[in-house]
């Protein structure tokens, strides 16, 4: 029986979960080099944002509110950029499909540090900005109390955010 045009239209493409069962359940050699490769690009990321970090920690000169917020952005990509360790460990101790809640735990680090992350780059904006239209109020300090409370909204909008998807996650286990 042949195929013609619209039935082969009609087909859906294999998800990559799909694809690994048809065959057998086994990854594949390109797979590992392309987990593998971004294992060692996300290790080079996350030494080289903790030596930026410790720069910032260690120099008084980069004690400014810009250089600060650079910093903490830093860190939390760092956190965000534990995620392809993850990626690349479950394969190696063999499962190719992960339950939910534990896959909600395994990326609450990563996931965290990508909320946190983006809401810093806001801020990092936010403070050039103000910088560049009231000068004077940024020089006051006030700066430093207006970022020091955006941040801990943010953490606290975020934390919430993670709190609903636990409650997402534990409705579907239960």
């Amino acid at each position: 029986m042949s195929l013609n045009a619209t039935q082969l239209s009609q087909q859906q493409p294999l998800t990559y979960v799909e694809w690994v069962h048809q065959n057998g359940g086994q990854h594949t050699l390109a797979m590992w080099l392309i987990m593998g490769a971004k294992c060692a690009l996300s290790s080079v990321g996350i030494l080289f944002n903790a030596i930026l970090v410790a720069a910032t920690v260690k120099s008084k000169k980069l004690r400014s509110m810009c250089n600060l917020l650079i910093a903490l952005d830093l860190a939390f990509l760092a956190l965000h950029q534990l995620n392809a360790l993850i990626t690349l460990l479950l394969p190696i101790v063999g499962t190719n499909l992960v339950p939910i809640c534990l896959c909600f735990y395994l990326q609450l680090l990563p996931y965290f540090g990508v909320l946190m992350s983006t809401c810093l780059v806001f801020q990092i904006g936010l403070e050039r900005l103000s910088n560049v239209i009231f000068p004077i109020w940024s020089k006051n300090g006030n700066s430093k109390r207006f970022h020091a409370i955006l941040l801990l909204l943010s953490a606290i909008s975020n934390c919430y955010i993670m709190w609903l998807q636990y409650e997402m996650v534990d409705g579907n286990n239960s």
